[in-house]
């Protein structure tokens, strides 16, 4: 049975003024470098660019894959992939190359519970150039933040199901949080 039990205890105990976790033996804080050296990111570079305001990019890439999909969801890029192995150029590698990004995007670093990713991304993985001139670290950090503080302003509102969009292995991995540590928070409350 799915449950976010444990994503909830986590956002009752996440502070949005501090962005720490306050827990019984002391608080805890994610930095770009926690998350450059848990999933070997750069830590440095331009911020990526918004996604609240993404619109789609005119790219080849989108022409070829994309142009028949209003959203980028898991399973339009998984069909996409199934075109792009067809595709035994050096121009098809690098589409599978992309494609395989989007899909670590959708399912681990930018996730949400909408289960779509912003046609912004695209743009910042169009060339290896590209890739590299962003700070991936500090980008999944700040969604994440993002996901928390949105998570906690609907946690206000009980009729909806909270929620958290971003990297939420990242919260488990950095504060190392097992079920003792999740069951002291309860009797903390």
């Amino acid at each position: 049975m799915k449950s976010n039990y444990d994503i909830v205890r986590l956002i009752q105990v996440y502070d949005t003024k501090t962005k720490k976790f306050k827990f019984n033996d002391g608080d805890s804080e994610m930095k770009s470098k926690d998350v450059a050296e848990i999933f070997g990111l750069p830590n440095s570079g331009k911020k990526l660019p918004s996604t609240t305001t993404s619109t789609r990019p005119k790219l080849h890439f989108v022409e070829k894959y994309f142009m028949r999909y209003k959203k980028i969801t898991k399973t339009s890029i998984d069909k996409c992939l199934n075109l792009a192995l067809e595709d035994e150029t050096k121009e098809g590698a690098m589409d599978v190359t992309r494609l395989i990004i989007l899909q670590l995007f959708m399912t681990n670093l930018f996730c949400n519970s909408g289960c779509t990713l912003a046609w912004t991304y695209i743009t910042t993985i169009d060339t290896l150039e590209e890739m590299g001139k962003y700070n991936w670290a500090q980008g999944v950090l700040d969604y994440m933040y993002f996901g928390l503080e949105q998570a906690k302003k609907n946690k206000k509102d009980k009729k909806k199901q909270p929620s958290v969009s971003g990297c939420l292995i990242l919260i488990l991995v950095r504060t190392q949080i097992s079920k003792l540590q999740i069951r002291s928070i309860i009797l903390m409350m």
